[in-house]
């Protein structure tokens, strides 16, 4: 691919001779964290309020009913976007308006392919085993699918240029959109259907002001030669990001599966929760892999980079899980209500194991940067067999705490072997 093409409007030039100053990067990492963390701390708020709102109203079966239809809709995003964000955040130039257009016309392909895979699914093993609930929800949230992949090639590009402020608003905007159409659509009755709604508001803003934010229009262009480096780096990179994420498709089919509907609503609702509260690991992981990728070669700052971030994530991790840990009976009672009840005994657990997690995600993360992804998804895989066949085990013998535990197992022990 070429690297002299024309930049997007307002795209700011760039030095080619050389890669930027360790001390230059830490400088970008700390005020992205700074921007990030500020965005999701507000943002925190927002998720926390929308869950429990939502969850009250629809309840744990209604709930557990969307997490397999938004779990669907996820992995087949991550299969159909090929991976270009990370392939653009990584481009040894500023992405060109020519390669954002070959990028979107492809994934345009991908997405409706990938859509009516998950509707197929959605029809014939959900609806045809008896959830039809199921299976109308996962076929009606296949059509997110390209809501959910299009905005990737502008992602992409403003993290390449590392503008976060722009990326934090529209994000938290988005936030707004998913929890607050999906509590009126919850309001007035439209059950399972209410968070389905706001995750199609959400994913339809985010492309509308991520091409504004990135003064980027669409137009079709079919290049089969970027298409070859697209998909050949999408394979290696596939592979590791399901297998990182496998646990958002499989959690709510597992449990629903063989411990009923409404055990899913709770096991997705207390990991949605303790996540949410650790919202400083999902854009650490975004800040370690854009920042990383300026300091390639350099393994000295490197190491320190792994270091800090996960000594920040770990420390933030404590300060902001503690009302999870300390009153978890209190903090559900209070919320969510008792309908909710049996999530308490649990919210520790999924505690410590995000507090473990750093260990892990980070090294990952360093591996891509160092373009190992082979390692990479080996760890991703030996993570996601270890969550399955404990989840799997200890779901039927304990229930709902097995749940927990197998994810703290899986944590401990890939955090060991990523470490070692």
């Amino acid at each position: 691919m070429r690297s002299d093409r024309a930049r997007p409007k307002g795209q700011p030039a760039k030095s080619e001779a050389g890669a930027p100053a360790p001390a230059t990067v830490h400088r970008q990492l700390s005020m992205g964290m700074l921007t990030l963390s500020a965005r999701e701390g507000i943002g925190l708020l927002v998720r926390f309020g929308g869950i429990i709102a939502i969850g009250r109203i629809i309840g744990p079966r209604d709930f557990g009913v969307y997490a397999v239809a938004s779990g669907a809709t996820f992995v087949a995003s991550i299969i159909a976007q090929l991976g270009v964000e990370v392939f653009l955040i990584r481009h040894h130039s500023v992405p060109s308006r020519e390669l954002l257009d070959e990028i979107f016309s492809l994934l345009l392909v991908t997405t409706l392919g990938m859509g009516a895979a998950q509707a197929f699914i959605g029809g014939v093993i959900f609806a045809g085993a008896g959830s039809h609930d199921v299976g109308l929800a996962v076929m009606v949230s296949s059509l997110a699918v390209p809501l959910n992949v299009l905005w990737s090639p502008a992602q992409g590009f403003l993290e390449h240029l590392m503008r976060y402020p722009a990326l934090s608003l529209i994000e938290f905007v988005g936030d707004l959109l998913l929890y607050g159409v999906g509590i009126v659509a919850a309001l007035v009755g439209w059950r399972f259907w209410a968070p389905v709604a706001g995750m199609f508001a959400w994913q339809a803003w985010l492309i509308v002001a991520a091409y504004s934010a990135a003064s980027y229009r669409p137009r079709w262009r079919w290049n089969p030669a970027t298409n070859r480096d697209i998909v050949r780096f999408g394979r290696r990179l596939l592979l590791s990001q399901l297998a990182a994420r496998v646990k958002d498709l499989f959690l709510p089919m597992v449990t629903g599966s063989t411990m009923g509907v409404q055990v899913s609503g709770f096991a997705q609702t207390s990991v949605r929760l303790v996540e949410s509260a650790g919202f400083f690991q999902r854009l650490a992981t975004r800040l370690v892999l854009s920042s990383g990728a300026r300091l390639r070669g350099n393994e000295q700052a490197l190491h320190r980079l792994l270091a800090r971030a996960t000594r920040i994530q770990i420390v933030l991790t404590i300060v902001f899980t503690l009302p999870l840990t300390v009153f978890p009976r209190e903090v559900v009672r209070f919320t969510l209500g008792g309908q909710w009840s049996s999530i308490a005994a649990v919210l520790p657990i999924f505690v410590l194991a995000l507090l473990v997690a750093p260990t892990f995600t980070t090294v990952v993360q360093m591996l891509v940067v160092n373009d190992d992804l082979t390692t990479a998804t080996r760890l991703n895989l030996l993570r996601s067999a270890t969550w399955a066949a404990a989840t799997v085990t200890f779901g039927l013998m304990f229930g709902l705490t097995g749940v927990a535990e197998a994810e703290v197992l899986s944590v401990v022990i890939t955090g060991g072997a990523a470490m070692w």
